[in-house]
């Protein structure tokens, strides 16, 4: 298993300086993940520094609450895509999700895509926020993620008073699995962890632990 490609290298801290992209990016190079996931200020900076590199750009949109208005978050990812990132992980709004408003997120879900898919190469991701949502609400998510023809749906934020759990990962595979990606984020610190998240369907893992994740990966193969 290729455990790294399934890694998103991750440091979305408001407190970074620009070595600290630099050594993100280069550690993102280095192991081959399959992208650097930073926040939006980053990219054109991430981009000048690596040049014509194979890195991979991943940003966030809307974070970490998702309730700017949509006209807010169609004018950053359009900046996002400018600038060079490939990959947009959009929050929803919640607030939107728990009273029902399902014609407003589909909107406003629909609203991005046609933005993003103005660059063949770039993909949508819609972050959930599963701590926040009843199981039939994640479950009416995903099916109307896969309607709008979204790349990826993603449990967490990691600024959630919950991360990814595999039980939501799992339910989210059930719905999705073989018409849409699953992301899963927020708290996973190690190698069975991730593993884990892996066999309950996720086909992307957002950690700041990557490194971490394939040195102990490594030990053990060095161990068989």
């Amino acid at each position: 298993m290729e455990i790294n490609k399934y890694i998103e290298h991750t440091n979305l801290k408001s407190n970074l300086i620009e070595i600290d992209i630099v050594n993100l990016c280069e550690e993102t190079l280095k192991y081959d993940f399959c992208n650097v996931c930073i926040l939006p200020t980053w990219i054109k900076f991430a981009k000048s520094y690596f040049g014509t590199t194979a890195l991979e750009i991943c940003t966030v949109i809307g974070f970490p609450l998702g309730n700017q208005w949509t006209a807010l978050k169609e004018k950053e990812t359009s900046m996002a895509l400018e600038f060079g990132a490939r990959e947009i992980d959009v929050v929803i709004n919640v607030s939107d999700v728990l009273q029902g408003k399902w014609q407003k997120v589909r909107d406003e879900i629909r609203a991005l895509k046609e933005i993003v898919t103005l660059i063949p190469t770039a993909k949508l991701k819609i972050i959930f926020e599963t701590c926040y949502l009843k199981n039939e609400d994640i479950i009416y998510l995903c099916k109307l993620c896969i309607e709008e023809k979204v790349d990826f749906v993603k449990t967490s934020t990691g600024y959630g008073p919950e991360g990814a759990t595999l039980t939501n990962v799992a339910m989210m595979y059930q719905v999705c699995k073989d018409k849409i990606e699953i992301k899963a984020s927020g708290g996973i610190k190690s190698l069975s962890s991730c593993l884990e998240f892996i066999q309950a369907g996720a086909n992307r893992i957002g950690t700041s632990h990557g490194v971490a994740i394939i040195n102990e990966y490594q030990q053990k193969l060095v161990k068989l």
